[in-house]
């Protein structure tokens, strides 16, 4: 079934009211979900976010059990 509706058409094009609202109600929820995200950053840019990430990566790996001269995963 095409959903094309030609502009010299005489019929009445198909309700689509509820999948409108259903995409907008999807689109206001992912806009909720960014801003709540943006909340829990402080405010903060990506990059600064990925830097104090950065960050603690390092102090993780000092503050181990593993040993001078093993990575992460426990190699030498």
């Amino acid at each position: 079934m095409s959903r094309f509706i030609s502009a010299g058409t005489n019929e009445d094009p198909p309700d689509r009211h509820g999948e409108w609202m259903e995409a907008q109600q999807e689109i206001e929820a992912n806009r909720r979900r960014k801003d709540e995200e943006k909340e829990r950053q402080d405010g903060k840019s990506l990059y600064e976010v990925l830097q104090a990430n950065k960050g603690n990566q390092g102090s993780l790996a000092s503050h181990s059990d593993l040993g001078p001269g093993t990575n992460m995963i426990g190699f030498r």
